[in-house]
């Protein structure tokens, strides 16, 4: 789970960067919001799973 979260950061630093450096017309946020909420979401529902075998 850690190593998702760091490619998760990783990507969204990348990003940032990315859009400010080439000078996009539009907000990081459109994409590093997203993400987040998604990947909060699989983990959220990857925490909670009971597994039954």
């Amino acid at each position: 789970m850690a190593v998702a979260w760091l490619v998760i950061a990783v990507k969204c630093v990348l990003v940032w960067w990315a859009i400010e450096h080439w000078h996009m017309p539009f907000h990081p946020a459109w994409i590093i919001a997203p993400t987040l909420v998604f990947a909060l979401l699989a983990s959220v529902l990857w925490l909670t799973h009971s597994r039954e075998d």
